[in-house]
């Protein structure tokens, strides 16, 4: 059915419009279009009109025609960065060149792609189809998907929202509005009532944050516990989109007129129960008679209409112009997989989350292989028990927790909303009663009923499949947290230096030094080498929570602390979600850990502890090192091979009693010298297969061979994501934080221990310098100016993994290591980077640039990266044909 589009939206001839009604659902809006060809500015600012009215609307929508712009080129590439509109071609043939639909005399394709259809993300298109056309431009067809699943998809509770730019609230407000409260509060924590505590306590910030939580009729507080239910589908009937409020309040309209125009009808008594029911409902308490009733529910109907669109219209320009979160995760995306036959995998949302559902229900309920007592006895057998710590480190202060919730405001909300970023614009006072309502959890070893609610969210891995996060309330993980952080001295205690990971002043590059330290020696000793590597396969989802408990007793961990995790798992329903969509039913979990809890990798390591101290009493000459889940053990000299096997042997009993089980795919060896192969290759039931190379904590090694690492996949994700920001970033501060952010982290970490080609890092290279340009640079261009004025020497990929070879080993010399594995040994990569930069080391271990002298635990990074441009920026300028046989002093960076 054709409908009229706006004045002004579109010139006379440049757009039509016609719904599409369908069976099932409101009709789709389907724009053709024809943009104006002689300019691109123009052409961009009337499609983002156009993107502009369909928000407006709400209905799914299509356009199609001859848009006169590539897909890559704005408002098109921030539309669908957005992720509120996809690419018909896209959706059909995957992350591919575009076909031209231009034709030269020979008619042959030629030039670019400006005829292609967008759809928002509801209508899939499911074919095209191109041919010669009538005109100059082909002819190009799209078969969309008209069908609409109507299964009920349960989401979230809707909570009342967050204004946005939210001020700090004042103490003065706080209190203001805390002092009727507060008597109610003290009576609640006096009777260890933690849930009344904490709803007054969320009613109150809600209040403040978003006012009274109890007027809104559509959205419920934030303390209620609700579980994911299904949402009311929008009217099919009516012209425009409606909201849920807004269709209440046209019917309680309809019902008015209907009261008033047949009062004396036998129906009228329900009628007018049901009428003045539904007024109290939507706040249309003071008006008396039917009349008054449908006028002031037409008004506020009518104003929430517009308020609605505009709301509409508001988020999809914050989403297109400032959502730099939903720009990452489009240039971050993954190419979809080729098109293949068709198989019984799910492919809707709910069917996804039942499966994961039956899956990860299944894995949380296995019961454990030991029990509580028979886990005290075995610790006990290992030696004595460690005296508890003080309950002391339990109790965080206001302050730590205000901080914490503050450098994590960008974290997600759990089930809860109460997100941290709003949660860090409270007071002080606040987290004062919120740290009161923490030392009553304590004593009484319970939680808020809304806390025991943790949404777990199905990420993609890169190997295909799920794999699940779990997102707890933001209050539990900020205190758990700070608690962390006040038990850092327990930890230590008692891990030893080989445990890596989720430990305070470890970490894995500890691991790298040391490995790649050991494998050096070897190489140029021509000493013998064996190790193995091994993953415990779904290790979080496997650890049993009274076992683990069990071993953080028998570690001396505080005594209060225990029971209320107990608790915390005990009582906690875990809700599966994938794109937005709930299962109906929580899982009520018998084993697993949360990834996400910040107790949970605390309680990973007191098990993982163990592990090695049985190994390492076993083999004491085994070099071991452990980062959560992963488990690295070599050895270097004379007969490595038993000596990594009876590793291998002493931890099986352990997995064993804790219900661990090594991946398959993941468990590998290697080694140095016939013989060690040899003996490795007869035990790989238990080590594994013999791995010439193989991959360590994402840093690539190659045993008994020179090779350089395999980066054709890595080489592809940076030029896609180099284009990508090229063409949806404006502004050339967002395109430097970009690269920053999602493509140098890519590759720059691991190369004080890796080295790639010179023709790939040129090839990064040439992609970081279109990132910056949104274009390719100029053939003639002066590489000084590209990289000291756009681009700065930090993006530049060679240098960048120069300075975190630098910088790694500035941290070497700076300070004593805390974990020491093997001998310390430089970075393998720290001398060649000396050369290049002109550098010396002296012997009082300081460092001698042309900027003066550094001295590594004295100067800072600052001082480090300020003489480490200028030596990059000093070498360019030689390199450079058309600059001047002089130094470059006068110009520092």
């Amino acid at each position: 059915m054709p409908f009229a589009l706006p004045e002004g939206l579109l010139p006379v001839g440049r757009g039509s419009a016609v719904r599409l009604h369908r069976p099932v659902g409101r009709p789709i809006m389907l724009l053709n279009l024809y943009l104006p060809a002689a300019s691109e500015v123009l052409a961009a600012k009337l499609l983002d009109d156009v993107f502009s009215f369909a928000a407006a609307r709400g209905d799914e929508t299509i356009l199609l025609g001859d848009f006169n712009l590539p897909p890559d080129r704005a408002p098109i590439a921030d539309a669908r960065a957005a992720g509120f509109w996809r690419l018909a071609d896209e959706t059909v043939e995957g992350d591919i060149p575009l076909r031209p639909t231009r034709r030269d005399e020979h008619g042959q394709p030629t030039g670019r792609c400006v005829d292609f259809a967008l759809s928002t993300v509801g209508v899939p298109a499911l074919d095209r189809q191109q041919t010669p056309g009538p005109a100059d431009h082909d002819l190009v067809s799209y078969s969309f998907s008209l069908e609409k699943d109507t299964r009920e998809l349960p989401r979230a509770p809707s909570r009342r929202p967050l204004p946005a730019d939210l001020p700090p609230v004042t103490t003065e407000a706080w209190e203001q509005a805390w002092a009727q409260h507060d008597a109610a509060f003290d009576q609640a924590l006096h009777a260890t009532d933690v849930n009344a505590a904490w709803v007054l306590l969320s009613h109150a910030a809600e209040s403040l944050l978003t006012g009274d939580p109890h007027t809104d009729a559509g959205h419920l507080p934030r303390a209620w516990v609700i579980s994911p239910r299904p949402r009311p589908s929008p009217s099919t009937k009516s012209e425009a989109l409606q909201s849920h409020p807004e269709r209440r309040l046209r019917r309680l309209a309809r019902r008015a007129l209907e009261l008033q125009r047949r009062p004396e009808d036998p129906s009228a008594s329900g009628l007018r129960q049901r009428v003045l029911r539904d007024a109290v409902e939507l706040g249309l308490m003071d008006c008396a008679s039917p009349q008054v009733i449908a006028d002031a529910a037409l008004r506020r109907a009518a104003q929430l209409e517009v308020s609605a669109s505009q709301c509409r219209v508001r988020q999809w320009h914050d989403a297109v112009q400032n959502n730099v979160h939903r720009l990452r995760r489009w240039v971050c995306r993954t190419a979809a997989p080729a098109p293949g036959p068709l198989d019984d995998a799910p492919v809707h949302p709910i069917d996804i989350v039942a499966a994961e559902h039956a899956k990860w229900g299944a894995q949380w309920s296995i019961p454990a292989p030991h029990t509580s007592e028979e886990t005290r006895d075995w610790c006990a057998r290992l030696g004595p028990a460690t005296a508890p710590w003080a309950d002391d480190l339990l109790h965080p202060t206001p302050a730590a927790v205000l901080a914490c919730l503050r450098a994590s405001s960008r974290r997600a909300a759990g089930l809860d909303s109460w997100a941290p970023a709003a949660l860090a614009l409270l007071p002080l006072p606040f987290f004062q009663l919120l740290t009161r309502l923490w030392t009553c959890c304590l004593s009484a070893c319970k939680l808020p009923h809304s806390w025991h609610h943790v949404r777990i969210t199905l990420l993609p891995k890169e190997d295909g499949g799920l794999r699940p996060l779990a997102i707890a309330s933001a209050l539990w993980r900020a205190l758990g947290t700070v608690v962390v952080r006040n038990l850092r001295a327990w930890a230590l205690s008692w891990a030893p230096p080989s445990l890596l990971g989720s430990m305070p002043g470890r970490s894995c590059a500890d691991l790298h030094a040391s490995f790649a330290a050991d494998l050096h020696h070897a190489r140029t000793n021509r000493l013998h080498f064996a190790g193995y590597k091994a993953d415990i396969k779904r290790c979080f989802d496997s650890v049993h929570v009274a076992q683990a408990l069990e071993v953080a007793r028998w570690l001396g961990a505080p005594r209060a602390l225990l029971p209320l995790l107990q608790h915390f798992y005990a009582m906690q329903q875990r809700h599966m979600s994938w794109q937005g969509v709930y299962h109906p039913s929580a899982i009520r979990p018998v084993a697993g850990l949360l990834q996400g809890c910040p107790f949970s990798p605390l309680l990973l390591n007191c098990i993982v502890c163990v592990w090695v101290r049985v190994v390492q009493q076993a083999v004491p000459r085994a070099v071991i090192a452990t980062y959560l889940d992963d488990r690295t053990v070599w050895s270097v000299g004379r007969q490595p091979g038993p000596l990594v096997l009876a590793a291998a042997q002493a931890g099986d009993p352990v997995d064993r009693f804790f219900g661990l089980r090594h991946h398959p795919e993941k468990l590998a060896c290697f080694g140095t010298g016939t013989l060690t192969k040899s003996f490795l290759v007869t035990n790989a039931q238990w080590l594994g297969p013999l791995r010439p190379h193989f991959v360590l904590l994402g840093v690539h090694y190659a045993v008994g061979l020179t090779c350089l690492p395999e980066t054709t996949k890595l080489s592809a994700v940076v030029a896609s994501r180099c284009q990508r920001i090229g063409f949806a970033a404006r502004g050339m501060a967002l395109r430097r934080a970009l690269v920053r952010q999602l493509v140098l982290p890519l590759f720059a970490w691991c190369a004080p221990w890796s080295q790639f080609k010179v023709t790939h890092v040129q090839a990064w290279t040439r992609n970081v310098a279109f990132a910056l340009w949104g274009r390719p640079p100029a053939p003639s261009r002066s590489r000084l100016l590209l990289w000291h004025v756009t681009g700065r020497p930090h993006l530049h990929p060679e240098h960048a993994m120069d300075f975190v070879v630098a910088r790694q080993e500035w941290y070497r010399c700076s300070r004593q290591p805390a974990v020491v594995l093997t001998r310390p040994a430089i970075v393998p990569r720290w001398p060649a980077v000396l050369k290049k930069w002109g550098w010396t080391c002296q012997a009082d271990g300081s460092w001698r640039t042309p900027l003066g002298v550094l001295k590594p635990g004295w100067d800072g990074l600052c001082a480090l990266r300020r003489a480490a441009d200028y030596a990059f920026l000093q070498r360019l300028w030689k390199e450079d044909a058309k600059s001047a046989p002089f130094d470059l002093a006068l110009s520092t960076p």
